[in-house]
Formats: C-alpha cells, structure tokens, sequence
C-alpha cells in the first residue's frame, strides 16, 4: 500500500508491520486490506493506492482512493452532578464545541443496572419522574420518588460529520422530602389570650421550621421570628421551632391563615397545610349579678347575662373568706343546696345562717383560647327569721262594735307587718286592706 498526504507530490510506501506514526496508526499494508487510524485530521483528504503483484512478479497499481478524516466534536462544558429533592426540577447541560450543526443523545444508567440506555426525545412522564430534551443540550429532570437516585448521566454528541464524542458521567442525586406527621389545625382566641400552632415532622432529621403568617387583608406571606416579636396586633415567638406562640392584643388578626415550612438535613423541604387563625374580642357582662338578702332556710338566685361571641359557658364561683380565695360552686358546696352553678342562673336553696356574707361570682368563657371574663362579686346576706313573741288572741264583739289584734315581733332589724284575712275556716287567705 502506498499514501500521498493530502499536500505531498510523492507516494510514500506504507510500512507492512503494525506502525504508529505521528498522525495515526496503520496496519495490514502488505495485505489486502489496510487499516488507518488516524489521531488527528492531518491525513484529512490523503489519497491511497495498492501495486499488486503476481506469481511472475508482475504488477498493477489499483485507482486511487480518497481518505477522508473529519474531525471528532468536542465537549466545552461537561455536565456536572446534580443533587435534588423529590419533585424539584434541575436540569444536565453540554455545550460542545467545533464545526458544524450537533446532534445529541442522553444516555443513563440507571440505579442498580448496568448497561447506559437511551432516553427517549420525546416528553416522558411515570412513575418515578418526568423527564424532557433527551436529544437536545439540556436533559431535564423532575424525580417523584427515589427511583432514580445515585443514577449515571451521559450524552453522545454528533457533528455534521456523523463523528461522536461521550460526555463525562454526572450522577444523579435525589434525596427524600420530609413529611408531616400531624399538620398544624385551625385555633381560636380571644384577644388577650395565647394559642400555639405545633407540626410533628417524620423523615431524616433534624429539621429546620420556618413559620409562615398571611394576615387576612395581605397576599405575601411573612415569616414569623424565632425570638418574641410585638406587633401592632399582638406578640408572637417561635417561628423557628416546631411550635409557635401567638398572642394577640385585638382582632387585627382575625381570619388569618398561618403554616410552616419544614426542611430536612438534605435541605429538602415541605410546607404545611394551612391552618386559620381566628381572633375573637372577650366577651362582656352585660348584666351584672346584685346582692341578695335572705333569710335562713330561704332561697335565692343570681344571675349574669353575657355579650360577645358565643356560645357561653358559665361557672359559678363561692368565696367564703370575703374574696380572699375562690372555689368552683358544686352542688354540695358550702351554705345551701345549689343548682344551675354552670348556667348564667345559679339558685341557692335551703340556705343556711353560716352563708351569710358569701361572695358568689361567674366566670364566662366565649368561644376560643383565653376568652373567659369574670363578673363582679356579689355578696349573700342570710338573716334568722324574725319571731312571734306575742301571738294574736281570739276576740268576740257584738255587731256594729269594734276591736284590735296584735302581734309583737322578735329578732334582727325592722319588721313590716301586713295582715291576712280567711273567710272561709282558713281554707284561703288574703291580705287585708
């Protein structure tokens, strides 16, 4: 076999041993079949032949053939390993260099196999993910689950020669969301008072929370401070644990919305479902409890009306140390026989003399965390029944005549007197006028 450089006038004679030279290798030159590799493009538009000689030493020189080399693309930029969360897109990039148009194939091995398999050019969406542009420069990628994690990426690059380069390999990392176990639930509160919103995350921690708070007339969600914050509607703390604290001072806040975002060791993250926070005003007294006066062995009743937003519930409270301590009233505390000491009208019978000076008062409580409000006190005086020390005597008299009956009255304070008449043996009686 003889050569001719594509810029030379003489045919050098090719070495018929296997031979390396500085533009390529070639073998098989005293055969009939020559192999060329070249290294670089320098025998680009070379030209070969073959003297083929006979038993008789005869010979004839074969046409010539053209060899042509084009030159193999090359990779400018490789794509690079690339780490995710589950359902976070990212995208693999290759930025080739050298002449003409390119073609591209994405390969991957995927996760427990072996063999590099085409990804198809079209849009794929399963199970384990979705993928796009499998025959463009940019591959990406949006995983559903772990499937694909720890796999391998490459691409096959093709000038307009039809010449091909591989790409490096880049793996593919995906890591775990976490999760919410128990999500944050809707919370009611009265101005004044304190709620929590908690959320228990699962996966692989430790975790990181960021507290988000949308107020009922904003549309950007506002990060709510680790340290204790006032704000113009009330005092929050927490925002960077798994719990956080609000305390709101009116109901600015009312039909806020409030949720967290939970991220993982990975620095994968979730948000929460959102959960309503509702501010209500404390309910007010309306109708004050009064003093009572009784006698012993009497009954009695106080009462509280309530105003806000309810629905209500009530408890009645005894002090019997002038106020200096309070106890829950039952039906068996002290001084009488009680009922209706969880509604706004408690009645006290069978009272007895050592109740006298008894504080009572009602704790009313709205709807929500904190919404209780505590009536004024009223305070129960039991006096002993007065006593007949002289009795009424029978009397006669004649018709048309006249006479008196008398009664003297023994006990504590003034007495009042009004007379009673029977007409019928005592059957009935009404007071005389």
């Amino acid at each position: 076999w003889q050569y001719l450089p594509n810029n030379g006038t003489n045919w050098e004679t090719l070495p018929t041993a296997p031979t390396t030279h500085v533009n390529g290798i070639t073998s098989g030159a005293g055969t009939a079949s020559l192999t060329m590799t070249p290294s670089s493009t320098e025998w680009h538009n070379s030209r070969l032949r073959v003297i083929v000689k006979n038993s008789n030493n005869c010979e004839v020189i074969s046409n010539v053939a053209t060899f042509t080399v084009s030159a193999l693309p090359s990779i400018a930029s490789q794509p690079v390993p690339r780490t995710v969360c589950v359902n976070s897109p990212t995208t693999f990039s290759v930025t080739p260099s050298g002449t003409g148009s390119f073609r591209y194939q994405w390969q991957w091995n995927k996760n427990g196999t072996t063999n590099w398999v085409d990804l198809s050019a079209d849009n794929i969406t399963g199970s384990s993910g979705s993928f796009s542009g499998a025959g463009t420069a940019t591959l990406s990628m949006t995983p559903a689950n772990l499937d694909w994690h720890n796999s391998r990426l490459r691409v096959i690059v093709k000038n307009s020669n039809n010449c091909e380069v591989i790409s490096n390999v880049a793996t593919f990392t995906v890591n775990a969301l976490p999760t919410i176990a128990t999500q944050p639930v809707a919370k009611t509160v009265c101005a004044g008072g304190t709620t929590t919103f908690s959320v228990a995350a699962a996966g692989t921690g430790p975790f990181r929370y960021k507290w988000e708070f949308l107020a009922n007339d904003e549309t950007t969600w506002y990060e709510i401070p680790n340290a204790a914050i006032t704000h113009a509607n009330g005092i929050t703390s927490g925002g960077g644990t798994a719990t956080v604290s609000i305390t709101p001072s009116n109901t600015g806040w009312n039909n806020s919305r409030l949720r967290v975002i939970v991220t993982n060791s990975n620095d994968c993250e979730v948000i929460s479902n959102v959960a309503t926070f509702n501010v209500n005003a404390l309910p007010t007294i309306a109708t004050q409890p009064v003093a009572k006066t009784v006698c012993a062995g009497g009954a009695t009743t106080f009462s509280v009306t309530a105003a806000g937003t309810g629905p209500f519930t009530y408890q009645w409270q005894l002090s019997t140390n002038g106020g200096t301590t309070w106890a829950n009233v039952i039906p068996s505390s002290a001084g009488a026989a009680y009922s209706g000491n969880t509604t706004a009208t408690m009645t006290l019978t069978n009272i007895q003399i050592g109740a006298n000076n008894y504080r009572y008062r009602a704790v009313v409580a709205g709807s929500g965390a904190g919404c209780t409000v505590t009536s004024n006190t009223a305070t129960l005086t039991v006096a002993n029944a007065p006593t007949i020390s002289s009795q009424p005597v029978a009397k006669n008299v004649c018709a048309g005549g006249s006479t008196t009956f008398s009664v003297a009255a023994a006990g504590t304070g003034s007495f009042t007197y009004q007379w009673q008449l029977s007409t019928n043996g005592g059957t009935t009686w009404a007071n005389v006028i």
